[in-house]
């Protein structure tokens, strides 16, 4: 009996120590799955700030682009206006009084000259409304890039000097200031200016070639000009990637010295610092072909809008009689009676840049995906 009892104090020692080891051993594995929560916790916390933090960046940057799209919406139209003007006065046809004076091949001649002037007009105006209005999208988004940026980097000193109140704070200055952006949305506009009569002429020559089976002896069908338009159009930007010259590019090139030719002094004394800057900048983004792509695709909405009204003049090419017509019925000029409704067209309801014009040329997904990567600088 003793041997037993003396066995049990033995062996009771050992085991109280390792249920005590035990549980310590719990204890400390429950703060350690408690520590990991609680951390897991504070991370999913953490990530969850920092999402909504994102978002609300995000729909900030957002709104602020969309400000910038509305501000662009007013000087793109009178951009559009501006150039369609200056279309109207190289293509400006012969007069009426001019062509009834004439007489035998001379009136033919003034005849000719005015189908090529209208038929030209009618190419040319989609390609220089859209990389107008494109253009200047483009433009106020580098601005606005810019300024966007500064804000941002304002309100975050701002907060920093919240936080130490003793220092002194310093105002930042925007490099970009007003006249800095006039003056970098004038030179560009006095580029496009000084390149139009070139990229007219190119314009004319792919349009005098293309409609060269029209002639003035018979009424032009709808099918045939769709026919012809459509071989003009592929010459106009076929040329754009082919040997000199290239119009569009040309006209797109803000004078980066690849036009050929002696570079001609900027309309506006430009700043190194500031204004030179984004003229650099809208120069690489107007080069690229991703630029050039949303111009033609944009010109394309465009012809789809002046197929359809010259389908209504010409209907099954008949043409209805005009003033004009009858007075030069001695020549027997049949595609004349056309050509007037054709030129009104052209000089009046398709130069004509209003709103509903402008968001034709703009509101696509392409184009506005690259002008979000333009703002955002992530092009």
């Amino acid at each position: 009996m003793e041997r037993v009892t003396r066995f049990m104090r033995e062996t009771a020692a050992p085991a109280a120590a390792l249920a005590c080891s035990a549980a310590a051993c719990a204890g400390l594995a429950y703060a350690c799955v408690r520590l990991m929560s609680d951390k897991a916790g504070e991370t999913e916390r953490a990530l969850i700030a920092h999402a909504d933090s994102q978002r609300r960046r995000l729909q900030k940057l957002r709104m602020y682009f969309e400000s910038a799209q509305l501000t662009s919406n007013d000087v793109a139209l009178k951009r559009m206006e501006a150039v369609s003007h200056q279309l109207k006065t190289l293509l400006t046809p012969p007069a009426s009084a001019e062509i009834r004076a004439a007489s035998g091949e001379q009136r033919l001649a003034l005849f000719e000259e005015m189908k090529l002037r209208i038929l030209t007009h009618l190419v040319a105006l989609p390609y220089v409304q859209s990389y107008c209005a494109l253009l200047v999208r483009a433009q106020v988004n580098v601005i606005s890039n810019h300024v966007y940026l500064h804000k941002l980097l304002a309100s975050e000193e701002a907060v920093e000097d919240d936080g130490d109140s003793d220092a002194p704070r310093q105002e930042t200055t925007n490099p970009i200031d007003e006249i800095a952006q006039n003056e970098f949305l004038t030179f560009v506009e006095a580029h496009v200016q000084k390149e139009m009569l070139s990229f007219v002429q190119q314009v004319r020559a792919c349009v005098e070639q293309a409609f060269a089976e029209s002639k003035l002896d018979r009424p032009l069908e709808f099918g045939a000009f769709q026919r012809m338009l459509l071989q003009a159009r592929n010459a106009v930007e076929q040329q754009q990637q082919a040997t000199a010259p290239r119009p569009l590019a040309q006209l797109m090139s803000l004078g980066d010295g690849n036009s050929g030719g002696k570079e001609e002094e900027p309309a506006v004394p430009l700043r190194l610092d500031a204004v030179g800057a984004l003229v650099a900048e809208m120069r690489r983004v107007t080069s690229s072909q991703k630029f050039f792509d949303i111009v033609c695709s944009s010109a394309s909405r465009r012809f789809f809008h002046v197929e359809a009204s010259v389908r209504q003049i010409l209907g099954g090419g008949g043409g209805g009689d005009t003033k004009d017509g009858a007075a030069t019925a001695t020549v027997a000029p049949v595609l004349a009676s056309q050509l007037t409704p054709l030129c009104v067209l052209a000089r009046s309801e398709l130069s004509h840049a209003t709103l509903g014009a402008l968001q034709h040329i703009t509101d696509d997904s392409f184009v506005q995906d690259f002008m979000y990567a333009l703002f955002t600088q992530s092009h």
